[in-house]
């Protein structure tokens, strides 16, 4: 508890009440005959301590327990791959970019290191055509951006064009209702 106090990721009262909300806990004999008969090759223990948790009696303590079962030794190897991105990371480094270097990465690494890669000839004529790939690629996104931007431009002027012919039309209905109050007026001097 002092560790995840020092390490704020909750604060003090909660800790508190997780740790009265434990003695409360252990003090059940039946919860205590249940921890002896625990067989962690049978039960996971995420599944073990969440069916002795009730969801209302052990709100901190629910809390407190998700936070250590989470940092367990399961996720080495992908904790070392963070590392490795943070390594291998560079600004302005897109996602397809990162993704790359990873895969390259993991290759050789699974080679043995890069002395011990075998390149073969595919590959080598591949590298060869990188570049034109690239400013393909490039050239293909360029078209769809613009493509975006024509889209973007069209509907603005649609929208543009709908607020005329929208004032065209308000101004047509106030001319003609003008018109037929002339009218109506005329009829009613006539019967008279």
């Amino acid at each position: 508890m002092d560790i995840l106090l020092e390490a704020n990721l909750f604060p003090a009262n909660a800790l508190e009440n997780a740790k009265r909300e434990y003695r409360e806990l252990i003090s059940d004999d039946c919860v205590i005959s249940k921890m002896k008969s625990y067989n962690r090759e049978v039960v996971r223990l995420d599944d073990f301590w969440m069916s002795l948790l009730g969801k209302d009696k052990t709100p901190n303590l629910i809390n407190v327990v998700k936070c250590l079962l989470i940092l367990s030794h399961g996720n080495a190897s992908m904790e070392r791959g963070f590392s490795v991105n943070k390594e291998i990371l560079v600004e302005n480094l897109t996602e397809d970019s990162l993704r790359a270097q990873r895969l390259v990465h993991d290759a050789v690494v699974d080679a043995g290191g890069v002395l011990k890669m075998d390149v073969p000839k595919k590959m080598l004529l591949s590298m060869r055509n990188a570049n034109a790939r690239w400013k393909e690629a490039l050239q293909q996104k360029k078209s769809v951006d613009l493509e975006k931007q024509r889209a973007i431009e069209n509907k603005r002027k649609c929208e543009e064009l709908a607020r005329e012919l929208e004032a065209k039309k308000k101004r047509l209905l106030e001319k003609t209702d003008t018109e037929v109050m002339m009218i109506e007026e005329e009829i009613k001097k006539l019967r008279k």
